[in-house]
């Protein structure tokens, strides 16, 4: 029952933390869970369609090459310092690589391009 009780105090929390990063539900009294993984979705992708343009600005044609890149590199770094920071951690849990996981139905039902889901290039 503890167990279950300091799970749920976390989850809790990382709803909070998430909830404080999404600008159209940060400043809201009541958002369910569901309103919160939602809004967070909808950011993303308003996230990912900036930096799409801002890239096809600065770009042209090489924008979506440019857009794999960056995410590619930013998903480097955060692995890297998600293996790092597990080494020092007393859990013995692996995290496996976001980029080989398969596109799931919810991805393949979007209209806008999901760089993760891109094959891995030797860069």
């Amino acid at each position: 029952r503890q167990v279950r009780m300091h799970l749920r105090k976390i989850r809790e929390r990382e709803y909070s933390k998430l909830r404080a990063l999404v600008p159209s539900i940060a400043s809201k009294k009541k958002v369910t869970k569901v309103q919160v993984i939602e809004e967070a979705v909808r950011y993303i992708e308003e996230l990912q369609s900036a930096l799409l343009e801002r890239l096809r600005q600065k770009h042209g044609s090489m924008a979506e090459d440019k857009a794999h890149e960056t995410v590619e590199t930013f998903v480097s770094r955060m692995m890297s310092q998600n293996t790092s920071s597990a080494h020092s951690n007393t859990h013995s849990e692996s995290v496996p690589p976001l980029i080989s996981h398969p596109t799931n139905s919810f991805d393949k039902s979007r209209n806008q391009t999901n760089f993760l889901s891109w094959k891995t290039r030797t860069i």
